[in-house]
This record gives C-alpha cells, structure tokens and sequence, in this order.
C-alpha cells in the first residue's frame, strides 16, 4: 500500500480514535475528573495510613509516595492489628476499606480501558484485562456519577480520620523486634 492510500485509513483510525469533538471532551471532562478525585481519595489514604503506621508525615510521604493503593490498604491493614481502636472504629474502617477497594477496581478499569469514539456512534471500549473484547462504554452521566460516589468515599474517610480515636501500643525497652523473642542484648 503508498503512502496515498494509508492517508485515509490512518485518517479514520484516528478520528475513531479521537471522535467527535463534543463527546470526546465530554468523557475527557468526566475521566479527567475521576482522575483528580481518585487522586484526593488515594492521598487521604496515605494521611489516614501515617498515623496507622505511627509515623511523621514527612516519613509517611517517603514510605507511601510510590505505593499503588491496593498495596497501600494491605499495608494498613497489617498495621492496623497492632493498634488500639474501639470496635465501632475498627467495622467503620474495615467497611470503608472494602469500599475503596471496589472503587479502586472500577477506576482502574475505566482508566484503563482503549476507548474509541466515533463521530455519530456510540463510544465502545476494549477491555484489555481479563480476557479484553469490546464492550459498549459506560455513558458520561454513569462515569459522572461514579466521580460523585468516590468524592462521597472520601468525604467519609475525611469523617472518620476527624472522629476516630486510634491509640499505639507502648514499647518498653528499644523497640527492636529481636528484643521481643529474647535474641537482642544492648552491649
């Protein structure tokens, strides 16, 4: 095939890529805004995770900074087995968690999913995850709603940090975990 005859062909891959202008900035609007509000939520995880792990904000952001949230929530969850939190805190959290889990297998579906939108059709996706193929896209009003439930998560979490009482254990001695099985001696 010439150059000639790939203008064309190119030409519509794009524009099927791109789609029309009106649509494509509306579902540009609506998954850059599930970007931003993801990206509050998964930092108030991080905030909420530094008093858990009891460290300093400055030590917190060098702990968590590269952290993906899924492995950001199972951290917290081991640490948060060695804290004292009433049991009405420990169910809210716990449920809180859950949910943000959800959310975050939802977003990262949405963000990455290959969109396609062409002019006068509907928008479809390729699943690239599990197994792929095309799928018709959730509608701009559905990804809204979704944005509006994950700035509700976050409202939530924001709550419970502001609420929650969270006490860490006292440590006697150095704090050394070969101190607690016998093995560590001071010199």
């Amino acid at each position: 095939m010439s150059r000639d005859e790939l203008g064309p062909i190119v030409a519509r891959l794009l524009e099927a890529a791109i789609g029309s202008k009106t649509i494509r900035e509306g579902y540009s609007k609506a998954l850059g805004a599930l970007t931003i509000n993801f990206s509050f939520l998964h930092f108030h995880v991080e905030v909420l995770s530094w008093d858990i792990f009891g460290v300093d904000h400055s030590t917190g952001r060098i702990l968590t900074k590269d952290l993906p949230l899924k492995q950001l929530i199972a951290k917290f969850r081991s640490c948060m087995n060695h804290r004292t939190i009433s049991d009405k805190d420990r169910k809210d959290i716990a449920r809180l968690l859950r949910k943000i889990e959800e959310v975050t297998e939802r977003r990262n579906e949405l963000m990455h999913d290959l969109w396609l939108i062409h002019d006068g059709k509907p928008a479809f996706c390729y699943k690239r995850r599990g197994g792929g193929g095309k799928v018709p896209a959730p509608s701009i009003s559905d990804i809204n709603a979704f944005n509006r439930s994950v700035q509700g998560l976050t409202v939530e979490l924001i709550n419970f940090k502001d609420n929650a009482s969270i006490r860490f254990p006292s440590f006697v001695g150095t704090g050394h975990p070969l101190e607690e099985i016998g093995e560590f001696r001071e010199s």
